[in-house]
């Protein structure tokens, strides 16, 4: 799945004048145009950190043993690690030159790229694929600051959950990708950082989570572990809910309706676009109003303890939050069912819909895009439905 980039093999050199002249020309620009603290790395712009980086990783032996297919997927992440920097680098108070946020802000803007540049979407393995490299940009910064948090076992467990969606990611690769990062700096704690490293796999290893998502004693322990931020994820909580609320993820024209009529038929449903319709509202206006309405029919069926489906765009955590509290509150379990089909494709089916969504409200959407979890709900599944 290389693309227009080219994948090194083992022995092989980087080819930087293909990448470079590829069509992720654009943002190598912004990073080679971004400064970084000089105490953490002398290199100096981003980019010229990121070539240091790509060349450690294949010079890693950890990397050379990998299947050619992990191997693309480490040098994927490698060269996009830090995509997020150049729109989130800024002074402190003190003059120091910070990167705040750029590893959730990167793996958004990857997937938009490996998404639409790189068709990296609409099927099971361009999904799983880029996600593998999404989750590795996601959490890079963990490892190094294995020491720097009160609860190192949260850090482990919160990054290997990716593995429930993505199995071809865990804590074990997210180390291989870290330690190129720290080696391609110059900085006088690179030996520090790769020790730090170390401390990481070790603590995951400890915890049976550096090859497999950690072992929770079950869906809903692992689901209130996060969601409640319990101290102790080894807790067998009894699972007392009384049904499952289904909610879906999708952008518009995925096919969230077609997917409700043909699989979840037996289902009531509250639609925000069939509450949109019934007050007479429109996909550009404030959508405040319909969700509150929606929110109302909703707790009719929760109180009633009917299992529903909740039909909305819910493209983020942000989103999926409130309803998966709500549903909790009234003592059912949600399960988030997200949909996913190719570019062309989503646009085709917008264009068909009756009240059309603007395509740059679709592409807004996109660079908002956060995968769900199984951090988030009891159940998460992930469809490619075309």
């Amino acid at each position: 799945m290389n693309n227009n980039i080219p994948i090194p093999q083992p022995g092989q050199e980087i080819d930087w004048q293909a990448i470079e002249a590829s069509s992720l020309q654009p943002e190598i620009k912004k990073m080679a145009q971004t400064p970084q603290n000089p105490y953490w790395h002398g290199e100096g712009d981003v980019w010229t950190h990121t070539k240091l980086v790509c060349q450690a990783l294949i010079e890693l032996e950890s990397w050379q043993r990998q299947t050619e297919e992990l191997r693309e997927i480490l040098f994927w992440a490698a060269l996009l690690h830090d995509v997020g920097k150049p729109s989130t680098t800024a002074l402190d108070v003190d003059g120091q030159l910070h990167s705040k946020n750029h590893n959730p802000v990167g793996a958004k803007l990857a997937r938009n790229i490996l998404w639409r540049d790189f068709d990296l979407a609409g099927t099971n393995d361009k999904i799983q694929f880029r996600e593998t490299i999404c989750s590795l940009i996601r959490f890079h910064s963990s490892p190094p600051h294995i020491t720097d948090v009160k609860d190192p076992v949260y850090i482990v467990a919160r990054s290997s959950v990716d593995g429930l969606e993505v199995p071809k990611f865990n804590n074990r690769l997210l180390s291989i990708l870290v330690d190129a990062d720290m080696r391609g700096r110059i900085a006088d704690s690179i030996q520090e950082s790769i020790d730090k490293v170390a401390m990481f796999v070790d603590c995951a290893e400890e915890n049976n989570c550096l090859d497999n998502p950690y072992p929770f004693e079950n869906e809903y322990s692992r689901f209130k572990y996060f969601h409640d931020k319990l101290n102790y994820p080894g807790v067998n909580l009894y699972d007392s809910t009384w049904g499952e609320v289904i909610v879906l993820s999708a952008l518009p024209g995925t096919g969230k309706d077609e997917y409700g009529n043909r699989v979840l038929s037996g289902l009531p449903t509250v639609s925000i676009d069939d509450v949109r319709e019934d007050l007479n509202g429109d996909p550009t206006d404030n959508q405040g109003a319909f969700v509150n309405e929606a929110r109302d029919r909703a707790k009719v069926f929760l109180r009633q303890k009917t299992p529903f489906v909740w039909n909305a765009t819910n493209i983020s955590n942000f989103t999926r939050k409130p309803i998966v509290d709500l549903i909790t509150q009234y003592g059912a379990s949600a399960k988030i069912v997200y949909l996913e089909t190719d570019w062309t494709e989503q646009l085709r089916r917008n264009a068909n819909r009756e009240k059309a969504v603007p395509v740059n409200v679709i592409e807004h959407l996109l660079e908002k895009m956060e995968m769900p979890s199984s951090r988030e709900a009891e159940k998460v599944e992930w469809i490619a439905w075309n």
